[in-house]
């Protein structure tokens, strides 16, 4: 990142900033070492942020650091504490106090933050619902596909019940026809006994003739 691109992220950045908690002077020059080499400044008085490409000589601060981090801490990203890590900072170091205070996120910020998790926790729990409804549907889908494998089932088993009532019903009309055939049995016999009866004998009889001599 060039010097002048750095200045106008900062400015850019610091846009953001709660202008209602700047009740104190503050000037902070920052000198970037690196990518973007340079110095410039920035000033809280009366609810004001002024960023400036220059140096300030009667600053009450001085922080020595790189692009990203800078453009970090005014951001609110990086905290100052964590900073120090790759920051040198000199001047009045209680007036720190002050400019962890204006770079802390807001009120507004915190709120915003605290919707986004809200609305995060909606949609998650949108999400579950939706997966429990799923859950639902497809243990519906399971015990309908249950029913119907039940009625399936009994569907077989009246088909059974037809065929083997079917099976009885034949068997039946089969013994039914037996029965007649035995009734008819006895009238055959009847008409054998019936055809084995004497008749009359044709024959003649078979007394002796007397042949009388005439006289």
């Amino acid at each position: 990142m060039t010097y002048s691109g750095i200045v106008k992220e900062a400015k850019k950045t610091l846009k953001n900033v709660d202008t209602k908690k700047i009740n104190q002077h503050l000037a902070v020059e920052i000198d970037i070492v690196g990518d973007g080499e340079g110095a410039f400044y920035v000033e809280f008085e009366d609810h004001k942020v002024h960023v400036e490409p220059y140096d300030y000589y009667d600053r009450d601060l001085l922080i020595r650091t790189d692009a990203d981090t800078i453009i970090g801490v005014l951001s609110g990203k990086i905290s100052l504490d964590k900073a120090k890590e790759k920051s040198c900072i000199e001047g009045d170091l209680s007036k720190t106090a002050i400019l962890k205070d204006i770079l802390g996120p807001s009120k507004l910020e915190n709120k915003k933050a605290d919707n986004i998790k809200i609305g995060t926790t909606k949609v998650e729990a949108t999400k579950i619902g939706t997966t429990k409804a799923e859950a639902t549907k497809i243990a519906t889908s399971k015990t309908e596909a249950t029913k119907i494998g039940t009625t399936k089932t009994e569907s077989t088993k009246i088909s059974t019940s037809k065929k083997e009532s079917a099976k009885i019903s034949t068997t039946k009309t089969d013994t039914a026809k037996i029965t007649d055939t035995k009734a008819e049995t006895p009238k055959i016999s009847t008409t054998k006994k019936t055809t084995n009866s004497k008749k009359p004998s044709n024959k003649k009889s078979s007394g002796k003739k007397t042949n009388k001599k005439k006289s």
